[in-house]
């Protein structure tokens, strides 16, 4: 019988461009007890892509679904593996072809989440960076870029309410980014 502590889980979740996965990393490397994990690298995994392969987009709500519990499935073993804490990098809501899907609190709860953290910044900012990767394939606009940040930021908050866990934002512009979001992981887990 293993008596190892069940991972403490928080997800870190923001628009794409938002800077959730550069300071979600930088938080792991400095403190080597954080696991990261990216959740459309569990898609890339499932579907036997390249971590530099292009990530896969859902096209409808459906396939944003099947993404979720593929999402859940892959996550099992990490949370099974107990111990450290994990930051889970991913999205409150999903673009699809037809707008934007919302991933259900169910699947947050799925994932054993114990705290939520929003990554955000500036609508310009975000829309330089999405315009900088050739991977993504960015022709949006600002107001794009706008309503996909107003989506995540009223998702997120939703979830945490609906869950009742913590939830905190962080701006990734700020200075020293990766210390304040680690503060907020501290803080978030003195509260769950």
């Amino acid at each position: 019988m293993s008596l190892m502590k069940p991972s403490w889980i928080v997800f870190v979740g923001g628009s794409s461009g938002s800077g959730k996965t550069t300071i979600a990393m930088a938080v792991a490397q400095a403190h080597k007890s954080v696991r990261y994990v990216s959740a459309s690298g569990l898609i890339r995994e499932a579907q036997g892509l390249s971590s530099s392969s292009t990530r896969s987009a859902a096209t409808d709500g459906q396939q944003a679904e099947a993404f979720q519990a593929i999402i859940v499935e892959r996550f099992a073993q990490y949370r099974a593996a107990g111990g450290d804490p994990i930051l889970l990098d991913g999205h409150f809501v999903v673009p699809t072809a037809s707008g934007f899907h919302a991933i259900s609190p169910h699947i947050f709860a799925a994932l054993g989440c114990e705290a939520l953290i929003l990554v955000e910044t500036a609508a310009e900012t975000v829309f330089d960076r999405l315009r900088t990767r050739e991977s993504v394939g960015w022709n949006g606009s600002i107001g794009a870029v706008h309503e996909a940040s107003n989506s995540e930021r009223l998702h997120m908050e939703y979830v945490a309410r609906t869950l009742q866990i913590p939830a905190a934002k962080i701006d990734s512009a700020a200075p020293r980014a990766d210390t304040r979001l680690w503060q907020a992981i501290e803080g978030l887990r003195s509260k769950g």
